[in-house]
This record gives C-alpha cells, sequence and structure tokens, in this order.
C-alpha cells in the first residue's frame, strides 16, 4: 500500500477533496455527516504527521520493535476511523473515499477491519525496511571508507596489487547473469550458508544434493564450484566482478581461530583429512604433558602455538587480508557476523535475493555443519582460559591487518586468558 504525496495529505486539501467528491450525492443528508468526514480525516493527517515523526527515529535504532509496533498501533487507529467513516457513509459513497486514499492496492473495496488491518501493517513494514534499508547503506559506505583510508597508508605496488586482485578474482563466486553478485567467501565466517544461496540460484541445490550436505557427502563449496566454474580469460572475469555488487562476511578473528580449531582438529572423528595434514604434526611439535600423551588430537593451546610460531594456513584460518585482499577489491557490502541477521537481511533485500534465502527470527537458516557446535562467546570463554596472554599477543600481531580494517579488538579476549584467570583468582 502506497499513500499519496504529502501535498494530498494536508488536512485542509485532504477535506476540501472529500467535501468535493461527496457533496454531489450528499444533499440532503445531515451536516453531521459532513463533520464526520472532516474530522475523520483530520485525526488520519494528525496520525500520519506523528507516524513520519516517529519513524525517522527508527534510523538511529533500526531494530526497535518497540517503535515498529507503536506505529502499527497508530496506523491501525487511523485505518479504525476511515472504517468508521466508510461504515457510516454506506457501500455507495465509502467507495469514492477509498480510491483516493488508497493507491494500487486490492484492498479498496474492504469491507473489513481486519483488511485494512492487514494493508496498515504491510504498509508499516515496508516503511521500516526502507528506513533500515537506508540506514544500513550509510553504515556499509562507512566501513568501506574505514577500509581505503587504512589500506591508503601503505598503498601496494602496481604489480603486488595486481597479482592479489587476480588471485582474489578467481577464487569468487561471481553470479553475473540475472543477480550481478560476487562473493568472496571467508570460511568460518558464514561461507556455508552462502554457498547454499548460491547453489540454490543456480538450481543445483536439489533434495538429493540436500541430504548428501547434510550427510557430510558433498562439500557445498564443491557443488557451488560446479555451478560457477572459473572463467578461463581473466579479464572477462575482472569485468563481471567490477561490475557486479561485491560482498564479504567477516567475524573476530579470534572466535573464527576458535571455530576452524573445534570444527577441523578437536575432534578426530570425521576430520581424518585435517588431522593427517595438521593435528598429528601439531602433537609431534608442541605436545609437552604427559597427561595428555593418550590423546592423539591437539589441544586449543597447541594449534595456536603453530599457527603463531609456523604460520601455516589453511583456508579456514588464513587471514581475511589475504583471502579476500580488501585493500585492492573494493567491497560495496561487508557482513559481521556478529550483527549477521539485520546485515544479512540487508543484503538479501538489496540483491532481490528473497526466494533463495527463507529468515526466521529467532533461529539461523541454515544448520550448523560443526560437529562441536556453534562458536560464541561461552565457547571462547571456556577455550580462550587455556591460552596465555603472551601467545594471544603474538596471534594479534599475525591477524592485526584484520582486527584494524574490520574495526576489531583483542581487549575482550585478553581478559579471557589464563594469565588474566590467574590473577583474579589471586585477588580473590
Amino acid at each position: 500500500m502506497v499513500f499519496h504525496s504529502s501535498s494530498t495529505l494536508m488536512w485542509p486539501g485532504y477535506t476540501k477533496k472529500c467535501v468535493k467528491l461527496l457533496s454531489p450525492q450528499l444533499k440532503n443528508c445531515d451536516k453531521l455527516l459532513l463533520l464526520l468526514v472532516s474530522a475523520s480525516s483530520l485525526l488520519d493527517f494528525t496520525i500520519y504527521l506523528l507516524t513520519s515523526h516517529l519513524l525517522l527515529f527508527q534510523i538511529t535504532q533500526p531494530g526497535s520493535t518497540r517503535l515498529k509496533n507503536c506505529v502499527k498501533l497508530m496506523l491501525l487507529v487511523s485505518a479504525s476511523s476511515l472504517v468508521v467513516m466508510c461504515l457510516t457513509l454506506g457501500p455507495q459513497h465509502s467507495s469514492m473515499v477509498l480510491p483516493w486514499f488508497l493507491d494500487n492496492t486490492p484492498l479498496r473495496n474492504a469491507s473489513s477491519l481486519s483488511d485494512l488491518i492487514n494493508v496498515t501493517e504491510s504498509y508499516t513494514d515496508e516503511i521500516t525496511t526502507q528506513i533500515q534499508m537506508e540506514a544500513m547503506e550509510k553504515m556499509m559506505a562507512e566501513r568501506r571508507q574505514s577500509i581505503q583510508r587504512i589500506c591508503g597508508i601503505t598503498p601496494l605496488s602496481p604489480f603486488m596489487a595486481e597479482a592479489k586482485l587476480v588471485k582474489t578474482i578467481q577464487r569468487m563466486y561471481i553470479s553475473s547473469r540475472k543477480y550481478n553478485v560476487a562473493y568472496c567467501p571467508i570460511f568460518k565466517a558464514g561461507s556455508s550458508s552462502w554457498l547454499e544461496v548460491f547453489a540454490n540460484m543456480a538450481g543445483v541445490l536439489t533434495e538429493r544434493n540436500r541430504k548428501l550436505i547434510a550427510r557430510g557427502k558433498l562439500q557445498v563449496n564443491n557443488l557451488a564450484r560446479k555451478a560457477y566454474p572459473k572463467n578461463k580469460s581473466i579479464s572477462e572475469e575482472k569485468n563481471a566482478v567490477m561490475s557486479a555488487t561485491r560482498f564479504i562476511i567477516v567475524r573476530h578473528p579470534f572466535e573464527r581461530l576458535l571455530s576452524a580449531y573445534r570444527d577441523k582438529l578437536e575432534s578426530k572423528a570425521r576430520r581424518e583429512y585435517y588431522y593427517n595434514r595438521y593435528g598429528r604434526h601439531i602433537v609431534q611439535l608442541y605436545r609437552t604433558h604427559k597427561d595428555l600423551m593418550k590423546r592423539p588430537e591437539p589441544t586449543f593451546h597447541e594449534f595456536l602455538s603453530y599457527v603463531s610460531e609456523k604460520q601455516r594456513f589453511d583456508e579456514h584460518w588464513r587471514p581475511y587480508h589475504l583471502e579476500c585482499s580488501p585493500c585492492v577489491l573494493d567491497y560495496q557490502v561487508i557482513i559481521k557476523m556478529e550483527s549477521m541477521d539485520s546485515e544479512e537481511k540487508y543484503l538479501v533485500n538489496k540483491l532481490g535475493l528473497e526466494s533463495f534465502v527463507a529468515y526466521s527470527a529467532s533461529s539461523r537458516r541454515h544448520k550448523n555443519m560443526n560437529p562441536s557446535g556453534r562458536t560464541g562467546s561461552e565457547s571462547a570463554m571456556k577455550y580462550y582460559a587455556q591460552v596465555p596472554r603472551e601467545l594471544m599477543q603474538k596471534l594479534y600481531k599475525l591477524y592485526s591487518s584484520d582486527f584494524t580494517l574490520f574495526g576489531y579488538s583483542p581487549t575482550e579476549y585478553y581478559e579471557m586468558s589464563k594469565d588474566s584467570k590467574e590473577q583474579l583468582e589471586k585477588k580473590l
């Protein structure tokens, strides 16, 4: 439902138009009827003004449920007054009021209050979404500017920049036919769900493939890559990326490290590949505690020591700036997993991918594939309590570009460290 412009909604013109439309048919009606029309129009306009002003505050608090409900209530009262007016006028005259109050809506001849309530709620949702989208656009622009400013401090040589750009573009998933979107996946940062979306867009996410993915028999990145193969022509691929909406998803680097460990190395079950490639070597290099000799898998402390000292990266814990080169490729949309729901919804609306993505207010749309479960703040406190602050500081230096570029701080995790916990216990 779309309201007419503010000039039409101004009360004097609003009432004048109403009277002008109705007067030929109401020659013998009581003057009270026209007074009712005028009063109703005044009420509608007053509520419209209040609603408009309230919605402006949504820019700073786009997720305010209380505000949204307040707006709905006000519009509901406005709709109710319109219904009362229409019932009083009767079907013959009310049909002349509704066409200019509503525009291009199938409910012009609504005969029940519930119909108008549904239209009102739909309109409120549209307005709220529009304001939220504008706020998100502003936030994304600020993130881009921040990255560009930081990257400008130590610019890369043209040769190095071009080499990084080509390498990054070759690992991206590009849907240039209809939706014109390019995604640089960062593993352990919401990549599985978005690769499913890309597979769904290509029509290859069949029920059979879904079951294979759920059973671990098929990797969603391999399925998506078959649907979006790398182009042999670098120039064509570059042109496709540069003309597309480019996006990445990031999360706190320390949380990503923990997620990678829990998913790939904490348990040998169903992860033999990672155990053979990394796990057993980490144990051989860093296992010192006799109590752990019978355990084949590396501890979290051992894993972090390996990453810090050997700096051997897998794609699941390789730094963001090495994976997606944000200093040479300008991403219009940068999503953070800490606010994934609202920011991801913004991206879906922006790209028009609603039919491929299902949302739920209380749960994520995709099943977490980590056999150890989702990694959050509670898990972080448990695992980082085993890690000395000195080691965490070394890791921060190793991932410092990611922290700086995307606005993350190590402080919260330093406070979880083994040293901080021991100091706190001494004080107690």
